[in-house]
């Protein structure tokens, strides 16, 4: 992850940041190294880290980690901030919301099977998961593309691992396909 000139990653214990300009790394220290995926937020003041059982946040000011939410048997696959102030996590049971501004939970959920990946543009949110691609407006769907290649408009392979921003509003999915 970047923000402005600096790269984010996470090792095992620890996460380092490394800022390109100086050439400065420096660490901070986790004690659990359960991590799946990590998220820079759209403001810039944190960095989202997914967990098995637990969602994290950092305080790019001053380094702060904290436990943000626990989310009991659940295993972070994706995370998402939308505009809205809602950062979406993506789970093997479904999506979960958590409400930035208020500062929980949100009892909203979105039950699918083993979402893998969230990315959105400026029309629609897409949410790879068992059963292929979802398309979303306002958390309604409004198509659905199963994995069936070469049949139209399906997916290759059976599942989704992760999805990139391509040019002209297309997307890039990667599927073991």
């Amino acid at each position: 992850l970047r923000q402005d000139s600096v790269v984010w990653m996470i090792l095992p214990n620890s996460i380092v940041r490394h800022n390109l300009v100086s050439d400065k790394f420096e660490t901070l220290s986790m004690s659990d190294n359960q991590w799946s995926v990590m998220l820079e937020s759209a403001d810039r003041q944190y960095v989202w880290i997914g967990m098995s059982n637990r969602l994290k946040r950092i305080d790019i000011r001053n380094n702060k980690i904290q436990v943000i939410t626990e989310l009991e048997g659940q295993t972070i696959t994706s995370l998402y901030d939308d505009a809205n102030g809602m950062l979406w996590i993506g789970t093997v049971a479904g999506i979960f919301f958590y409400d930035m501004e208020a500062k929980r939970l949100s009892t909203e959920r979105m039950d699918l099977k083993s979402v893998t990946a969230i990315i959105a543009n400026e029309q629609y949110v897409y949410i790879g998961y068992t059963n292929g691609l979802l398309q979303l407006r306002d958390k309604h769907i409004v198509a659905h593309y199963p994995f069936n290649y070469p049949e139209h408009k399906g997916l290759p392979g059976t599942s989704i691992s992760q999805i990139y921003p391509g040019a002209g509003n297309k997307l890039r999915i990667c599927t073991n396909g």
